[in-house]
């Protein structure tokens, strides 16, 4: 009697423990959140890695998920775009924009037209329209004035970027931001960076140890394919000493927006590569009136300061993003990504302070701070 009863115990105490290991393993299987996580991380991995259309596979995964996530949407549409697969970053942005129009926020909505815009250039203009207008989107199909200034923290395939590391400091981390990690080249740090028809455009410069020498490159937005367009060293003739540069309707200017008198520079003709000498067009500029000088773009529209005011003008007006307080100096724009506008200036203490804020208006969000070496100065360096 007792060894049947011994028996019955250890069979029940297996099968409690057989149980309790297939209720955990089944938690963990079905839990659609760490699916859809682990979708998501496999997603990027491959589209880091250049594998666009197994990126897009994963985020179809954690679509089935979630698909009120509109972030997940984009970057499969974007994924396919990558891939070569325009008719398929159609149809998935037909479909999100057909069917998921409450849940999303302005930034959202800013990515959704970028992608709009991409595909509007490839014929898929009524489609995508008849799509927003089913899903209550307002979205614009014409492709605006092509006007991009390059910037410290910009927007790659949707994500925000920065160049460099924060002055001072060894790292290369900038809170909301991911490191542009393309190799310098010629020179110590790049200086200056944007997104255009496909590629990443930037400039090495030196950190003026041995003169601000200058190098213009290329990449995909993968980063491969790393080519150079110019190089000026800083004792050669006609170097212009230039740490930035205007893309205007597929042509590059080195140099930025310094005065309605705008001097000869270097300017790139994107689709030949001739090199020539030209003057920046004055009309992006002078449009703003008030000599102000635009320090970065986003999607079309100039960023300036005015009186310690960030504003932003569209080619027909200008709007108030924010002001910032009257014991701060050297207000700074360092780009614009994801719906946000990143700007920093030295504190009354001397800190070097960075913020964001959202372009369409909104509380401003402290990001970080340093103290440059020698007792003040800004948050980024040159």
């Amino acid at each position: 009697m007792k060894k049947s009863s011994a028996y019955v115990i250890i069979i029940s105490v297996a099968v409690v423990c057989v149980l309790a290991v297939a209720v955990t393993a089944g938690l963990t299987v079905l839990s659609p959140q760490s699916r859809g996580k682990r979708a998501v991380e496999q997603a990027e991995q491959y589209y880091n890695n250049g594998n666009y259309g197994m990126a897009a596979e994963k985020l179809s995964k954690a679509i089935e998920l979630d698909d009120a996530d509109a972030r997940l949407w984009l970057r499969k549409a974007d994924a396919l775009y990558a891939a070569g697969d325009t008719k398929g970053a159609a149809e998935t942005l037909s479909e999100f924009l057909s069917s998921n129009a409450e849940y999303y926020s302005g930034a959202d909505r800013d990515a959704v037209e970028k992608m709009t815009q991409k595909l509007a250039a490839e014929d898929y203009e009524d489609v995508l329209a008849a799509a927003a207008e089913r899903g209550g989107w307002d979205i614009a199909t014409e492709e605006k004035e092509d006007f991009e200034i390059s910037s410290i923290i910009g927007e790659i395939n949707g994500r925000a970027y920065n160049s460099r590391a924060a002055r001072y400091t060894v790292t290369n981390d900038v809170p909301t931001c991911e490191y542009l990690n393309v190799d310098t080249g010629l020179y110590d740090v790049i200086s200056g960076f944007c997104e255009y028809d496909g590629y990443i455009y930037y400039i090495s410069s030196g950190d003026g140890s041995a003169g601000y020498s200058t190098a213009l490159y290329r990449c995909r937005t993968d980063l491969s394919e790393p080519e150079l367009l110019y190089d000026k060293k800083y004792n050669e003739v006609d170097y212009e000493g230039e740490r930035d540069f205007v893309i205007i309707d597929n042509v590059l200017y080195l140099g930025g927006y310094y005065g309605t008198d705008q001097k000869e520079t270097v300017a790139i003709e994107l689709d030949t590569m001739k090199q020539t000498k030209a003057r920046i067009p004055t009309a992006p500029y002078t449009a703003m009136g008030g000599g102000h000088c635009a320090e970065a773009t986003y999607k079309g529209s100039a960023l300036y300061v005015e009186d310690n005011s960030i504003y932003i003008y569209d080619g027909n007006s200008s709007k108030l993003v924010t002001s910032i307080a009257e014991d701060t100096y050297i207000v700074t724009i360092d780009g614009a990504a994801e719906g946000y506008v990143y700007y920093s200036y030295v504190s009354g203490s001397g800190m070097g302070v960075l913020y964001r804020v959202p372009i369409e208006g909104g509380e401003p969000q402290y990001l970080d701070e340093i103290m440059p070496a020698g007792g003040g100065g800004p948050y980024f360096c040159w």
